[in-house]
């Protein structure tokens, strides 16, 4: 029960923090030229430089790789590599939309060590502090 209502409360928390950046309502589409992604938009970059930061460069990448296949981008191999698919497939998606998404994907990520080694739930709080921080616009 401890732990439904505990999945609850991050959920909700997820949910306010899309309405209150207005992830529904900015336009805020990622554009490339001609299919292809030449710069990263920068509240992206910051959130994946701040997540690697703690969790490594290459589980970084595979968070925003889990988000980006939540967004049927299909194509997408979660292998860890910053490669032209990976870079491609934010085209057109919404930059606060996948931001959002990684922050839910790190969440999980940091919600799976605590269930395979609940002796890391000391950490809960400050895991989704950082999981659910985002760049300013």
């Amino acid at each position: 029960m401890k732990n439904k209502m505990l999945s609850f409360v991050l959920t909700l928390t997820l949910f306010l923090c899309m309405i209150a950046s207005g992830a529904a309502f900015a336009d805020d589409t990622i554009v490339c030229n001609n299919g292809i992604l030449k710069e990263m938009p920068s509240r992206l970059h910051q959130k994946l430089f701040n997540a690697s930061v703690n969790v490594g460069t290459n589980r970084g990448i595979k968070l925003l790789q889990q988000s980006l296949r939540s967004f049927d981008r299909g194509s997408v191999v979660v292998d860890g590599r910053m490669g032209p698919i990976t870079r491609n497939a934010m085209c057109g998606l919404s930059e606060q939309a996948l931001i959002d998404r990684y922050c839910k994907e790190q969440l999980n990520f940091y919600e799976g060590i605590i269930k395979r080694k609940p002796s890391q739930a000391k950490y809960r709080r400050g895991w989704t502090n950082r999981a659910m921080w985002q760049p300013e616009k």
